[in-house]
């Protein structure tokens, strides 16, 4: 069962990221991987400004998720399938991992896609979010955007159901 869908360039794209993504060093030791705290939730948001479309996966402690899509005004949500305690660990320790914390709340290039992707991580207590303008760009030039992506590709990996791709671009596509 695919965890999401996507066109065969999107496929590319996060290959790259991730291959670009696993370079970071680490910067933190994760948890032990036993427990979920409680006040962990991750939303994940891509907007497109050419098509208007902004996608939204909220994850929360015990799995629940859902996506929620706006699009020409409208917003409609769905429950997904629940997220397994393994994934939802592998979400937080990619947080910690690449010190998601520590990054600045907004990265952008001066060459633009109009493309948004957005990470809120709550854990233990903090709350921090992360906007990134243009990613496909701006992950050439920052390694702290390198980290981004590395917890966004773990959100969007983690991500159940057959749900259009996490990309901001709203084209849904064959699954891989």
């Amino acid at each position: 069962m695919p965890l999401i869908t996507a066109r065969p360039e999107t496929k590319l794209i996060l290959l790259l990221l991730a291959s670009l993504a696993t370079s970071c060093s680490v910067l933190s030791p994760p948890r032990a991987p036993s427990k979920i705290p409680r006040d962990f939730k991750v939303t994940a948001s891509s907007y497109a400004i050419l098509t208007g479309l902004r996608q939204t996966v909220q994850i929360n402690a015990t799995g629940e998720a859902q996506l929620e899509t706006e699009e020409g005004g409208q917003v409609t949500a769905r429950p997904l399938p629940k997220v397994k305690a393994s994934l939802l660990r592998r979400i937080i320790a990619a947080a910690e991992k690449v010190d998601f914390f520590t990054l600045h709340a907004s990265y952008s290039s001066t060459v633009t896609d109009g493309q948004f992707h957005t990470l809120e991580i709550t854990l233990d207590g903090q709350t921090h979010k992360v906007e990134v303008e243009a990613l496909r760009q701006v992950i050439r030039e920052s390694s702290d955007v390198r980290r981004f992506a590395k917890v966004w590709l773990t959100v969007v990996e983690a991500t159940p159901g057959d749900q259009p791709a996490a990309n901001g671009d709203g084209q849904s596509a064959p699954s891989y």
